[in-house]
């Protein structure tokens, strides 16, 4: 850090812009008192000098943008190498910089900018300056550097004399598109209102549409053309609601519409139905499609808002209420038509029924639950077994080698079963080899076969734990439709019955919490860890066992399973109050 306290001493004690130059050329993002020059540094000088290393977050653009600014005061002529320089340098070269700085320099003293330019060519790629000097639109200075460079004027005369000859903003639209920078190449061409068709070719290719909507005013003709471009582009994208929603603002109404539509946003779609001036019976028949189309998407509170609001037909939006298990709403505009009948004919059956299917279901599913909880535990216990026996008496038992997912694939050398695990390892990387090019959806479907819940196979106790996991997740979903059936069916008085399905629910939920730590075991720690204790005490046997236990994969059964099996899935403990 004194050393930047210091730089205008620095430069006057230098007094020399080769020597400077020299300094900068050698200027590295490290620091040299732990490095170059360690030897000269002690541990409290070392920790000063890091200061600036571990402070700045680029030490090498740091100095060069302090240091410029130091020699522009001490002498900005005498130092002008130096000060190019430091825009060379950077970690990003600022060449448009230099260039400007070489451009300015030439009107005071042409001699001094000329050996500055042939400064910076020994420095820098000459193609890559050329480029950068027709970025800057000075063609004095694009032909000043391709006369320093071994370019062929044959090369480069030709297209600058075609590029003088067109209109300024057109001709810098070209040296961009030549030069690939296309955002610049737009702005430039939406100055040319004449040439509006080759702009929108440019957006549709390059996908500018974002920044071509920018460049018109809203409501011009060209806006509503990007934004038609714009919509086509999207729904290839399948972004239908965006592209809808340019359309819409746009004007272009008609275009939207069926987007609306598609996409289920029902209320957009009436607002431009009405706007399109459709008729009543039109605007009616259309919404009955929308209904349709959200009790298909099990949207059914908002298709019985369309059939009420839009169609005027209460009964039907009732029914579509009771459809979907929405009671409350379903009672509150029975009364509000007052269409008590439909409680008798239409409501009370439907919630019978409803329990019905949710006992079954919690039924079904419960007894799934306990049944896959006790075969793990069995499929465990005999794994355990196995592997006991297997490491006890080093002889294969004439079980399958992958009968127990983490301890079956390896074993002592020279046994019958490290034969068969050095064929299975030798074919398993040349499987993996020739799949390497597979998508990684490819892997993970594979991945899933392998688990399967037929008894006996290789990954059983895995299956069982995905599908354990699954029948949680299903107990956490029918939540709120259990807490709402049990809720209107005491309404009704059926209290045999609400206490029955909340008495199923809240005993499942119940079983679920006290399983969890029994199918997501806390993982023991492992034995190949430890070091093989050695001394008089210790047997051959107890030697040889040790050495097989290390020999085990070090992946255990849980890193087999997908991240979302590893763990308990997240589930509300919350249960049905007791009202009786």
């Amino acid at each position: 850090m004194k050393f930047l306290e210091h730089l205008t001493l620095f430069a006057n004690q230098i007094d020399d812009v080769n020597l400077m130059n020299l300094f900068l050329f050698d200027l590295k993002d490290e620091d040299v008192t732990k490095t170059m020059y360690a030897g000269g540094y002690s541990k409290e000088s070392k920790q000063g000098a890091s200061l600036l290393s571990a402070n700045a977050e680029n030490k090498v653009d740091l100095i060069c943008d302090l240091l410029r600014n130091v020699l522009e005061q001490v002498g900005a002529k005498k130092f002008f190498l130096s000060i190019l320089m430091t825009f060379i340098k950077k970690s990003v070269p600022q060449l448009e910089k230099v260039l400007e700085r070489i451009a300015q320099m030439k009107a005071t003293d042409p001699k001094l900018a000329e050996e500055a330019l042939k400064y910076v060519i020994c420095l820098v790629d000459v193609n890559e300056l050329y480029d950068f000097a027709l970025g800057t639109y000075d063609f004095d200075l694009v032909l000043m550097v391709a006369n320093k460079s071994q370019k062929d004027p044959k090369e480069y005369l030709p297209f600058l004399n075609e590029l003088r000859r067109l209109e300024r903003h057109y001709c810098r639209y070209r040296i961009d598109m030549h030069l690939k920078r296309y955002s610049k190449a737009l702005r430039h061409i939406s100055q040319c209102s004449d040439r509006f068709p080759e702009c929108l070719q440019l957006v549709e290719q390059q996908h500018l549409f974002a920044e071509a909507l920018r460049l018109y005013l809203p409501g011009s003709n060209e806006n509503k053309q990007i934004s038609a471009k714009y919509a086509e582009y999207l729904k290839k994208k399948k972004h239908h609601e965006e592209a809808a929603l340019l359309l819409y603002r746009s004007g272009m109404l008609e275009e939207a519409l069926p987007l609306y539509r598609m996409t289920g946003q029902w209320q957009m779609a009436t607002a431009t139905m009405k706007q399109l001036k459709w008729t009543p019976e039109s605007i009616v028949e259309e919404c009955r499609l929308i209904a349709e189309q959200l009790k298909e998407q099990k949207r059914r509170h908002e298709a019985a808002t369309i059939l009420d609001s839009y169609c005027q037909d209460h009964e039907e939006a009732i029914v579509t209420l009771i459809e979907g298990g929405l009671w409350e709403d379903a009672l509150a505009m029975i009364y509000k038509y007052d269409r008590t009948d439909i409680i008798e004919t239409n409501l009370k059956p439907d919630v019978m029924e409803s329990h019905s299917e949710k006992m079954e279901l919690l039924l079904h599913s419960r007894s799934m639950f306990i049944r896959h909880k006790l075969r793990l535990a069995a499929v465990r216990e005999e794994k355990e077994r196995k592997r006991i026996e297997f490491f006890e008496s080093g002889v294969n038992p004439g079980w399958d080698r992958d009968s127990f997912s983490d301890t079956s694939s390896t074993a002592g050398e020279g046994s019958v079963y490290s034969e068969r695990s050095k064929g299975s390892k030798t074919s398993a990387r040349s499987s993996s080899s020739r799949g390497s090019s597979n998508s990684s959806k490819t892997r993970r479907k594979s991945e899933r076969k392998r688990h399967s819940l037929k008894e006996g196979s290789a990954f059983e106790d895995l299956a069982l734990v995905e599908a354990l996991s699954e029948l949680i997740k299903f107990a956490d979903s029918v939540r709120g439709e259990v807490f709402a059936l049990v809720r209107v069916l005491a309404l009704f008085n059926l209290d045999a019955d609400s206490e029955s399905l909340r008495g199923t629910y809240q005993d499942y939920l119940s079983l679920i919490a006290t399983s969890i730590p029994e199918i997501w075991l806390e993982e023991a720690d492992d034995p190949q860890e430890a070091d093989i204790s050695l001394g008089p005490h210790v047997s051959t046997n107890d030697i040889v066992r040790a050495m097989q236990q290390q020999q085990r994969p070090k992946t255990s059964s849980r890193q087999k399973l997908d991240a979302q099996y590893r763990v308990p899935p997240a589930f509300s403990k919350e249960k049905p109050y007791q009202l009786f």
